[in-house]
């Protein structure tokens, strides 16, 4: 049982958003032959806080009760399930932050924005102290990975910007694997990572008292939002 403490009104207008995002399509798919049985919605999402409220509702039956047919589909990141949608293998994606949704625009996909799932702040630069690193500025020289391509990639560039760093000062390292986001710095591949929660705590217990643990965003919010494929 996942339990998160929101504000009724906030949660249930957020659970109104998705509600309706899916209905939208789901009428939308009818409409192409109405004689045609409706087809299940296939949803794609990563699993971060972005998507609390979707298995929320899947959980407590409210998508079936209002004759939806919700099939989850996991990625590894927001930027993955949009890229899902894109490809046809999703029919929706929902948690998907704004960085990705740029790249996709500068490379010319088409792409519908919905709505907005949640504001949130979950990115962590977690760094080992045995490699010297105890603040911001220790990170310059450093081997430092990340995700390309996604949000935390976005907010570890700007933390550096704000720490009178930029990201040519640093080596940056693509890692792309869950298990390597929580390994790679405890196994002494890296010396910190840029990864988003729950795998960033995760990292955090690894290395114990040897864990530099610093939040990435800087009170700047990341927005979960809902997208479809543009079809027309």
């Amino acid at each position: 049982m996942i339990t998160i403490t929101y504000g009724r009104e906030i949660m249930k207008g957020i659970l109104i958003t998705i509600l309706a995002t899916l209905s939208w399509l789901i009428i939308s798919i009818s409409s192409l032959s109405c004689s045609a049985k409706m087809d299940s919605v296939v949803v794609a999402y990563a699993p971060f806080e972005s998507t609390t409220l979707v298995w929320i509702a899947e959980e407590k039956g409210f998508l079936s009760r209002n004759g939806l047919d919700m099939v989850l589909r996991k990625y590894d990141t927001g930027a993955g399930a949009l890229d899902g949608v894109l490809k046809g293998e999703a029919d929706i994606g929902i948690g998907i932050a704004e960085f990705p949704l740029v790249g996709a625009v500068l490379h010319n996909q088409k792409f519908r924005v919905i709505g907005n799932v949640d504001e949130a702040d979950f990115i962590y630069i977690v760094a080992r102290k045995d490699r010297g690193i105890e603040k911001a500025g220790d990170l310059k020289g450093k081997r430092i990975g990340t995700t390309l391509g996604t949000v935390a990639q976005f907010h570890l560039g700007r933390f550096l910007n704000l720490n009178g760093l930029n990201i040519q000062d640093v080596n940056i390292v693509d890692i792309k694997t869950p298990e390597d986001w929580v390994n790679a710095v405890p196994n002494g591949d890296i010396d910190a990572i840029a990864t988003a929660q729950p795998y960033a705590y995760r990292c955090k217990q690894l290395l114990g008292a040897n864990a530099i643990y610093m939040p990435a965003q800087s009170s700047q919010p990341l927005y979960g939002v809902v997208v479809g494929a543009k079809t027309g």
